[in-house]
């Protein structure tokens, strides 16, 4: 067992970590696929399996099952398993994004990628350079900053405004905002 651990916590290459933002800090996370290749690799395509049922909510779809391994005495090992993704424009994307976030998170239990998850891998930088909003583009359409230009917002507060409105029942208009207001504040930094 010392040695498929081994195996299953081995560092991934540099390309495998992406940065997440999705929680309004910056964290490292694996790509599905280079987890995917690393329990198909210990434990070959046939010996690991998630299965489950998907529970839409109202802004996105939950995963709850199990995921489960072959261990080498030919018994099935297994950890829940449970992933949400919000919704987006394909049902079915959002879907495999649940079932995926489930996977990451199960593997993660047992040792795949435990650097990342333990903080020991920095967040990847951000390949592409952040939109800077320099003109008013984006009116913000509710709330109290109501009709203003989001450049016009001062930063500190709309820090806290973004942090004050997360929620997962956010309406799509207030989903879109803060994307908006993600993207503009990493250009100001």
């Amino acid at each position: 067992m010392d040695k498929l651990y081994k195996e299953l916590i081995k560092e991934f290459p540099p390309e495998a970590y992406q940065l997440d933002d999705s929680r309004g800090f910056d964290l490292t996370s694996i790509k599905a696929q280079y987890i995917k290749e690393r329990l198909c690799e210990v434990f070959t395509p046939f010996g690991w399996k998630i299965f489950g049922e998907h529970i839409e909510k109202e802004n996105g779809v939950l995963f709850i099952g199990k995921f489960e391994v072959k261990l080498e005495n030919n018994e099935w090992f297994s950890v829940q398993a449970t992933g949400y993704a919000r919704k987006g424009k394909n049902i079915g994307d959002t879907y495999k994004s649940a079932t995926t976030d489930a996977l990451s998170k199960a593997a993660s239990n047992i040792g795949v990628g435990n650097s990342a998850f333990k903080g020991l891998i920095k967040p990847p930088t951000r390949t592409n350079k952040p939109q800077k909003i320099e003109s008013p583009k984006y009116i913000v359409p509710f709330g109290i900053y109501k009709d203003k230009p989001i450049n016009k917002i001062p930063t500190a507060e709309l820090r806290d405004y973004c942090t004050n409105l997360k929620s997962p029942n956010n309406t799509q208009d207030e989903i879109a905002f803060l994307n908006t207001a993600r993207i503009y504040l990493r250009g100001i930094k």
